[in-house]
Order: structure tokens, then sequence, then C-alpha cells
């Protein structure tokens, strides 16, 4: 996966300084209706991520529930 640099990135807004209360208002709604869009579009990847952090998760859990148990029965746990 490759990643791209925010920040050196080409700007959809030049000049900020510039403009008015108003119009950096509006531009900013405006940015912000795009990460929907962005989040739907990623969907899948971000779906395989949450399954192989579940996956993880599961298999630790019977790790760490049977050395409980097994401690226990020692008086460790």
């Amino acid at each position: 996966m490759s990643f791209e640099k925010t920040t050196e990135k080409e700007s959809h807004y030049n000049h900020l300084e510039k403009m008015g209360i108003q119009e950096l208002l509006k531009n900013i709604n405006k940015e912000d209706q795009t990460v929907p869009l962005a989040v739907e579009k990623a969907i899948p990847q971000i779906e395989k991520l949450v399954e192989q952090i579940v996956s993880k998760l599961k298999s630790r859990r019977k790790v760490i529930l049977y050395r409980c148990r097994y401690q226990w029965s020692f008086g460790y746990c």
C-alpha cells in the first residue's frame, strides 16, 4: 500500500489568507463532505483489517484464559 503525503499535495484552496470568514467556512464544509465518500471507498480494506484484528484478539484471549486457568490451579492467578 502506498501513502500520499497530504502536506505535499497540490491544494484545492490557494490564498486562504485572502478569503473571508464565510468563504473559509464554506470551503471547510465542502472538504468535510468528502470524508464519507473516501471512507466508503475504503470499506473493503477496513473490513479486512477489522477481520484480522478480531481474529488476533480471539486467539490471544484463548491463550490468556488457558494460562490463567493453569496458573489459577496452582494459586497464581
